[in-house]
């Protein structure tokens, strides 16, 4: 007799090929994208606040995870939308961080995600994983494409500065974080 274990969504990890086919069928709504479960830049940032208001002196982390190479998607012939592209990397985001983390848009070719809880310790290795894993993925489905992670600590206190200092940590001018 044969018996299967229910395993939570969120701790499903994709293998590159998984990762290819969700890109080539995903699409992103505005507001929300269900399959990755991640929100919308404002409502990203009010949780952010949000979480910086309810324990002001604990430690609080913020990750920006950026795409490159998506603007020539279009040359390369490969069938994928920036879009699907970025639908896939929140699923795969998603999937990489904590039930406790929050994770949404925070342009158009980056996700944000807030690390509740983390010191720089731990930032540094979920960026660390992020970027191994998505790394590994994009460059399956379409070569060109390079994922950065940049990340910055503090506590509550500093819920509100915490985007900003990760833009400063290196963050590609190029992309408009408007």
């Amino acid at each position: 007799m044969a018996t299967t274990t229910a395993v939570p969504a969120n701790l499903v990890f994709l293998r590159p090929a998984e990762l290819a086919a969700g890109a080539r069928a995903g699409s992103a709504s505005p507001c929300r994208e269900p399959r990755a479960m991640v929100v919308a830049r404002h409502q990203l940032l009010e949780r952010l606040d949000l979480v910086g208001e309810l324990a002001p002196n604990a430690p609080l982390s913020f990750l920006i995870v950026q795409v490159r190479g998506l603007d020539t998607l279009r040359e390369r012939g490969c069938g994928l939308t920036q879009g699907s592209v970025m639908s896939a990397v929140a699923r795969r985001v998603r999937e990489l961080t904590r039930a406790t983390d929050h994770v949404g848009r925070f342009t158009a070719t980056s996700m944000g995600v807030v690390l509740q809880g983390a010191g720089a310790a731990a930032a540094s290795a979920v960026a660390a994983r992020i970027t191994f894993h998505l790394s590994h993925g994009l460059a399956s489905i379409a070569p060109g494409l390079d994922v950065s992670v940049h990340a910055a600590t503090g506590t509550g206190l500093n819920a509100d500065i915490l985007p900003v200092a990760a833009l400063d940590s290196g963050y590609d001018e190029g992309d408009d974080p408007a």
